[in-house]
């Protein structure tokens, strides 16, 4: 490779252009030289490396999700050793094919051990923000939840590849001060529910940062015991399907895919085939943040209209059971999911909602809203 190739722009356009003018192959080996020189990023090398194989090998991934007859049979394991750190240290591989999350933009294996004392501030202004939040839904006559969803490895420490203390200083801190209200019902604590279960392996999902259906399922059920007082039924979680984890590729190289377990639908009340999408508004620049969906099920037996601020562990309906849009789009006569991590108070006066739940993830809580 030429030294006008030495910057990462050159060198982008160049491998562009290998990819239209030469095999895959040979476009590897001009990467190879890429990496010789010392001002190179080697995972940017490695990253697009392993691009090139994906498209090789693109339809066979792609037949392991959506082929019904795609079965255990045509996946092969490999034994490695724990602690396997990703390419960009944001993920490790744990215990039994548990991949972590650890780094990324939220450092997250450092919130479980932090430098310094500034999760104890980052508590006090959490704590003004909720006494903000209560303030304003008791002048509007509406109930308000909020529920924080732990880490995976909060949940599962025990698979996680060395001895770690868990939850995070910060979610710590947090539920020790929300405990002293005097009305602490308001809030709904992912930690305290899905540590406390027997087979909490079952919650989380291998290869993703999210939950299983089964661990959605028990948070919805929680859920909804705590704001409506129903109790449902436990579900049997017996049709397989297979997916592919946002962890896996970080880990491999490659979008592997994860077989798990949900819910047969035509086990589920009558009721639950009767929800229909009223809306589905994509923000102009095709982010996350503002996406907006409105479902209604004039059948179920939630007569509310309640409206959700959270994140992708609710995620849009489409996007199956282990999101809780799925579950509470069914249960609930008018759901609103609004992704974001505020509280818009003018949306639930113009939608005349009779009940907010903001959902929060455990690694997002150094950033409080609006501060």
């Amino acid at each position: 490779m030429h030294e006008e190739h030495k910057n990462i722009q050159d060198l982008i356009s160049y491998l562009n252009k290998c990819f239209s003018e030469i095999s895959p192959d040979e476009a590897i080996s001009q990467m190879q030289l890429a990496a010789e020189l010392p001002d190179i990023h080697i995972s940017l090398i490695a990253m697009l490396i392993n691009g090139i194989n994906r498209l090789k090998n693109n339809e066979l991934l792609h037949k392991s999700v959506v082929d019904t007859s795609f079965s255990s049979r045509n996946t092969s394991y490999l034994e490695l050793p724990t602690g396997l750190i990703s390419y960009d240290e944001a993920a490790i591989l744990g215990r039994s094919g548990y991949i972590f999350l650890i780094g990324g933009s939220n450092d997250v294996i450092g919130q479980y051990y932090p430098i310094d004392q500034s999760y104890v501030d980052l508590s006090e202004k959490w704590i003004s923000l909720i006494k903000e939040r209560i303030k304003n839904s008791i002048s509007r006559n509406i109930k308000y939840f909020q529920i924080i969803i732990p880490e995976k490895i909060t949940i599962i420490p025990e698979y996680f590849p060395y001895s770690i203390s868990t939850p995070t200083r910060l979610l710590d801190k947090l539920e020790f001060e929300i405990s002293k209200f005097e009305q602490d019902k308001f809030y709904i604590s992912g930690r305290k529910l899905m540590c406390s279960q027997f087979r909490r392996e079952h919650l989380c999902k291998r290869t993703d940062s999210h939950l299983s259906p089964e661990g959605t399922y028990l948070l919805f059920r929680n859920m909804l015991k705590t704001i409506y007082d129903l109790t449902i039924e436990d579900v049997l979680f017996t049709k397989k399907n297979r997916s592919i984890g946002d962890l896996s590729f970080r880990m491999s190289g490659y979008f592997v895919t994860e077989e798990y377990s949900e819910v047969s639908t035509k086990d589920l009340p009558m009721f639950a085939n009767d929800s229909l999408k009223i809306l589905d508004d994509q923000p102009e620049n095709n982010g996350h943040m503002g996406k907006r969906q409105i479902w209604n099920n004039p059948n179920a037996p939630i007569k509310s209209r309640v409206v959700v601020f959270g994140n992708s562990f609710f995620s849009l309906v489409e996007n199956g059971q282990s999101t809780l849009s799925w579950w509470f789009s069914k249960w609930v006569t008018e759901f609103h999911f609004v992704w974001t991590n505020e509280v818009d108070w003018q949306y639930v006066d113009e939608i005349s909602a009779d009940t907010v739940i903001w959902q929060g993830i455990e690694r997002f809580l150094p950033i409080v809203p609006g501060s």
